[in-house]
């Protein structure tokens, strides 16, 4: 009888501790998966930042937003890189052709060199100025949503608007690569004075960007040739 007991006491003694190790191994499983899915969760949320100061280009990656043209908190709260003014022609490799991308600028002509031709699918601009902004065009591949901002005190301080939601992805017009449908974005940079309100005119299947658009017949040599015709959109 006392054997018994005791082979009792054995086996409750060592479900126990199997129980236990299992629970601690459960605890230790969570606690690693925790860990990898709120790693992942921060990597997503990174955008890139890209500002000039100082006769350069800084190319940050931020995991929280930042305050439009907050050049100080911009340095100490995301990882920046400094790329001179003379290197961006193969800088904007490297920056272009993003699902994100916030760029604060005081000048438009070095707006201009960042992200003339190049794909980006949510852009936010931000005008880090006070003085007015002329009118010029900026031509973007794979815009989906556009945002901009004016330090400016002006009726239209911020503005938003949305392209197109396709699940194409953005891809660069510089390797002179065949495209399928391809959407291109004009975007006239005056609006970012803020004076009127963000507009958008879409034409689907252009064949000949200059028959729908004869003013803008000098960018018809940078379009990257496509095997099924453009979306034009036109944001004025």
């Amino acid at each position: 009888m006392k054997n018994v007991q005791n082979n009792i006491t054995t086996k409750k003694s060592m479900i126990n501790m199997e129980l236990s190790y299992r629970l601690q191994s459960l605890f230790l499983l969570s606690l690693l998966t925790c860990s990898l899915v709120s790693h992942f969760i921060m990597a997503q949320k990174n955008s890139t930042l890209i500002f000039s100061k100082d006769n350069s280009i800084q190319n940050c990656s931020c995991s929280s937003n930042v305050q439009d043209c907050d050049y100080n908190l911009a340095n100490h709260t995301c990882s920046c890189k400094t790329i001179l003014i003379a290197q961006t022609d193969d800088a904007t490799y490297r920056f272009s052709d993003s699902t994100d991308l916030t760029v604060w600028f005081a000048n438009t002509s070095v707006l201009g060199m960042l992200l003339n031709f190049t794909c980006v699918q949510n852009l936010k601009l931000s005008f880090c100025a006070t003085n007015s902004v002329p009118a010029d065009y900026l031509i973007l591949f794979g815009l989906k949503k556009l945002q901009l901002y004016s330090a400016a005190q002006v009726e239209f301080t911020e503005q938003n608007v949305t392209i197109h939601n396709d699940k194409t992805k953005c891809k660069s017009s510089r390797n002179n690569e065949s495209l399928p449908l391809l959407h291109i974005s004009f975007l006239d940079m005056s609006l970012l004075n803020g004076y009127s309100s963000l507009k958008a005119y879409s034409v689907g299947n252009v064949t000949n960007v200059t028959e729908y658009f004869p003013h803008l017949k000098q960018v018809d040599a940078f379009l990257p040739v496509t095997s099924s015709g453009y979306t034009v959109t036109v944001i004025y």
